[in-house]
């Protein structure tokens, strides 16, 4: 158990003084153009929006921390729509709504 007396999934933010509970799913696999894409999520203090998000795909992972700005949010989904050769605008709300589901829906 941590010595911040909370639960064994559970972890500190030294700078709000709060427990944060890592019970939250922070994983999803989707797939888009006949692809599987994995979005994996974690919570990291030092990044801008508070997460940091990396998404797999079969050539290539792709690294974000700015999913808190709307157009990044929307780049960060293109780029993946893109990895997997898709640029529907479909492929690209049902990635931004995946990543939302694992880190700032999170937050609300």
């Amino acid at each position: 158990m941590p010595d911040d007396g909370g639960t064994p999934n559970s972890i500190t933010n030294p700078n709000h003084n709060l427990i944060i509970t890592m019970n939250e799913q922070t994983v999803v696999s989707l797939e888009i153009n006949g692809t599987e894409v994995e979005l994996k999520s974690r919570r990291e203090s030092g990044s801008p929006s508070g997460w940091a998000l990396i998404a797999f795909t079969p050539c290539c992972s792709l690294r974000t921390t700015r999913i808190h700005i709307p157009s990044k949010l929307t780049s960060f989904a293109s780029a993946i729509a893109a990895a997997v050769d898709d640029y529907e605008d479909e492929s690209v709300d049902q990635l931004e709504s995946a990543i939302k589901s694992i880190t700032l829906d999170h937050d609300m």
